[in-house]
């Protein structure tokens, strides 16, 4: 008989305990910021369920300024896009550049203006300051671009260039 009362009681206890915790979740979901909270749990699981975790920074929690800095204080500098129209004139002029970096280490804006229009036409003491190395003319790339309208619809080129860095 003492074995009977004990799961008895045993057995109480857990229904109360279940029932408690029941009235207790339900009281939680009724709260409309729980719920809101639980939502957005459950979409930020979908979330990384769908499209993968976020990569995480490569210096944790810390946050970097470099490429801010860079801009601001004229680390680094686009150039001018100039069409080509053949793909083989943008290939030699990527070309040329390529070899003038191997050559000297660095070839500089001055440089690839100069290949494409001349020293005399285009052209300011900073196009001597930026310029890419060997690593950097790998990435560049030659992009097709669609002009005109109609009949008349013709291809150019344009280099797809890198940022130019200080020298």
């Amino acid at each position: 008989m003492k074995g009977k009362n004990l799961i008895i009681i045993g057995l109480g206890a857990a229904g109360g305990f279940i029932s408690a915790s029941g009235l207790f979740i339900y009281v939680i979901l009724k709260s409309d910021k729980m719920r809101q909270v639980l939502c957005q749990i459950t979409a930020d699981k979908i979330n990384s369920w769908m499209f993968g975790e976020a990569k995480k920074p490569r210096y944790g929690d810390r946050v970097s300024y470099q490429d801010f800095y860079r801009s601001k204080t004229g680390f680094y500098r686009n150039v001018d896009e100039f069409m080509f129209d053949t793909y083989e004139d943008a290939e030699n002029t990527l070309g040329e550049l390529s070899k003038i970096a191997e050559s000297y280490g660095i070839a500089k804006i001055a440089d690839y203006y100069d290949l494409i229009c001349g020293k005399s036409e285009h052209g300011s003491y900073e196009d001597n300051c930026y310029g890419w190395t060997v690593s950097d003319l790998q990435q560049a790339s030659i992009k097709q671009v669609e002009i005109g309208v109609g009949k008349e619809d013709k291809s150019s080129f344009i280099l797809d260039l890198p940022k130019a860095y200080r020298v």
